[in-house]
C-alpha cells in the first residue's frame, strides 16, 4: 500500500489534534483547531491549471505551516516561551522556503 502526500496530511492533521490535546487540554483543542484550520486551507486551496506535482508539493508545505502554527497558537495560550521561539523560527524557515520554492524553483 502506497501512502501519498494527502494521507500523510490527514494523518499529521490527527497527531496535531492528539500532540495539542495531550500538551494541555482546554489550550490545545484551541491551538489543534487552529493549526488544522490552516493545514487544510492551504492545502485545498487550489487552481486547476497547477499541475499534480504543484499540488502535492504545496500538501507538504500546509503540513509544516499547519504544525508550526498549531505549536505557536499552544506557546502563546500557555505562556511558554521555548514553544513560541520554535514556533517562530519554524514559520520563518517554512516561508522563506515555501517562497524561494514556489516563485523561483518551480513556477506554476
Amino acid at each position: 500500500m502506497k501512502i501519498g502526500s494527502f494521507e500523510i496530511m490527514h494523518i499529521n492533521a490527527v497527531v496535531i489534534l492528539v500532540f495539542c490535546i495531550l500538551y494541555s487540554p482546554l489550550e490545545g483543542l484551541g491551538a489543534a483547531v487552529g493549526g488544522l484550520i490552516l493545514l487544510y486551507g492551504l492545502a485545498l486551496i487550489k487552481n486547476r491549471k497547477m499541475p499534480e506535482e504543484y499540488i502535492r508539493n504545496r500538501w507538504k508545505f500546509a503540513i509544516l505551516a499547519g504544525w508550526s502554527y498549531a505549536i505557536w497558537c499552544l506557546g502563546l495560550f500557555t505562556d511558554n516561551n521555548t514553544l513560541l521561539l520554535g514556533a517562530t523560527v519554524l514559520i520563518v524557515f517554512t516561508s522563506v522556503f515555501s517562497i524561494v520554492y514556489f516563485k523561483l524553483v518551480e513556477p506554476p
